[in-house]
């Protein structure tokens, strides 16, 4: 098993009548999936075509739900709201990342859960493939970090023209100072592939050794991505706590709003003038 997020930091618990908000929440699968599991979703994401995609799914499981369209740096909820935030690869690629968590603190209530992915700095994909790529590029030099790792892990769309803008890095130290108003802080490290080494057609590869050795195809790959996919091997599931690409972030709020945390103060000074 891979160890998602959705299944290890969010379904260990009882999700039944919590409240949870998904920022940015994609075409809403985690959404759906927790409100299967009883949950009160609340989703949000940038742009329409997600908060319709998210909505239609949302419809078809009984229970109660609402999505709309929001910038995860100004939330548009009140204090205390809600008893998860969960957050799933994206607020990394954020204009603001600082403003995110602070949001996504003042919404929660206290002994709230924070539960994110945020990419890892000390893993495969970083050091050996995105970094010599962007010495070789000569981006390394010229841009800032956000940028152009923006531009090497997103690449160009299939649809549009525009990159995104920024991909953001961290080590368990930065997660710490990131997220230094919350405690119980847990991180977990998952999700390396063999084709994230920086070999030419490594995914080729990959699937072809894997597949000779018996590794099983997935056909959610059919759904997603147009074809089958081969699940990550005995090996790579047995790297990933060293190597992979993936923190998953579990922290804890049981501190009083009121106190003096660095979240708070990030807060104030984004919104008093």
């Amino acid at each position: 098993m891979r160890g998602q997020l959705a299944v290890r930091e969010m379904l260990y618990n009882n999700l039944k009548e919590k409240k949870v908000l998904e920022i940015r929440c994609g075409g809403g699968a985690h959404s759906a999936l927790f409100k299967r599991k009883g949950a009160h979703i609340t989703a949000v994401d940038l742009t329409a075509e997600r908060v319709n995609s998210t909505a239609q799914k949302l419809k078809m499981i009984p229970g109660k739900s609402k999505v709309l369209q929001a910038d995860a740096e100004q939330l548009p909820f009140e204090e205390n709201s809600f008893d998860i935030v969960y957050s799933n690869g994206v607020l990394h690629h954020a204009q603001n990342t600082d403003s995110c968590v602070a949001e996504a603190w003042r919404v929660l209530k206290p002994s709230g859960r924070i539960v994110l992915m945020l990419y890892a700095r000390h893993s495969i994909m970083f050091w050996t493939n995105l970094l010599i790529r962007a010495l070789f590029n000569g981006s390394f030099f010229k841009e800032p970090e956000a940028t152009w790792l923006g531009k090497l892990t997103e690449g160009k769309p299939k649809y549009g023209s525009s990159h995104n803008p920024y991909t953001r890095v961290y080590s368990a130290k930065e997660i710490k100072s990131l997220l230094s108003g919350f405690s119980e802080i847990k991180i977990r490290k998952n999700s390396f592939r063999l084709d994230y080494l920086p070999i030419p057609k490594g995914s080729e590869i990959r699937n072809w050794i894997l597949g000779k050795l018996g590794t099983k195809h997935s056909n959610v790959g059919t759904i997603l991505y147009g074809a089958p996919i081969i699940e990550d091997s005995n090996l790579e599931i047995a790297l990933s706590p060293y190597l992979g690409w993936c923190l998953n972030i579990c922290v804890k709020n049981n501190k009083p709003k009121t106190s003096n945390c660095a979240n708070k103060t990030i807060y104030e000074k984004k919104h008093v003038k």
